[in-house]
């Protein structure tokens, strides 16, 4: 496990699982992030002629193990943080092959088959706003769910004044393949924590967390397994955090 300190935060290169048993509890205020959506090889086979995909990291675990893993996080950030974790996930539709040994009888996994075990505060509708890949055979998803998991001990939808469904355009960059829009981390952001408060993303990714956790005076911990990606975050976060102490 490797660690990189910033004015702002810290970023560890290491498994969240790794990491996550060892932080403090409640030395967090809120999780935003968006784990893997364990989509396999058969993303790789779809997507092999797109370049923004190349790089792309292994999404392929048993799905019951996937979902095993899954609760044990919610379950170490429900520690870490003392108020909300946002989860973003999405449904999947498990008709291909790869999912023969172990389909469900509705031909869908859906993220709440392992969240139930947990206190949903909320369900907040992303809207990717007619962006996404176009399926031959099937209406095409333009939506995403965001749950907000344990009661915010802080909330306030004064100034921005939203309701559950987010219109919401997915970021469209070379540097990560399914970053998030800074528009949806600074949703979460500023109605549930407050300034000089810490946000947790154990899914870091391209460092979107990090970056607008510095824009609005807030700390982060970060956590990204995957070098590449890890070394993107370090950059990115170095170079806001030098226009930050300009300004």
């Amino acid at each position: 496990m490797k660690s990189i300190k910033f004015d702002n935060g810290i970023m560890y290169h290491a498994d969240c699982m790794e990491v996550l048993p060892k932080l403090q509890d409640s030395s967090c205020m809120i999780a935003i992030t968006s784990p893997p959506y364990n989509l396999g090889s058969f993303l790789l086979e779809k997507q092999s002629k797109i370049k923004r995909f190349n790089n792309w990291y292994s999404d392929n675990m048993d799905v019951n193990q996937y979902e095993r893993t899954q609760k044990l996080l919610l379950k170490q950030l429900s520690r870490v943080c003392k108020s909300s974790i946002f989860y973003n996930h999405r449904i999947q539709y498990q008709w291909h092959s790869r999912f023969n040994h172990v389909r469900k009888k509705s031909n869908i996994s859906h993220p709440y088959d392992w969240i139930n075990e947990f206190k949903v505060w909320c369900v907040i509708i992303w809207n990717r706003m007619m962006r996404g890949m176009p399926s031959p055979n099937r209406f095409n998803n333009q939506y995403e769910l965001i749950y907000q998991i344990n009661k915010p001990v802080f909330f306030d939808n004064k100034i921005l004044k939203l309701s559950n469904i987010w219109n919401i355009a997915p970021t469209t960059n070379k540097i990560h393949p399914c970053s998030f829009p800074p528009e949806l981390v600074n949703n979460c952001i500023h109605s549930s924590s407050k300034e000089k408060q810490t946000i947790i993303d154990p899914y870091m990714g391209s460092g979107t967390t990090a970056i607008q956790a510095i824009k609005t005076n807030r700390y982060f911990v970060g956590i990204e397994k995957d070098k590449q990606y890890f070394e993107l975050c370090c950059d990115r976060i170095s170079d806001e955090e030098r226009q930050y102490t300009l300004f």
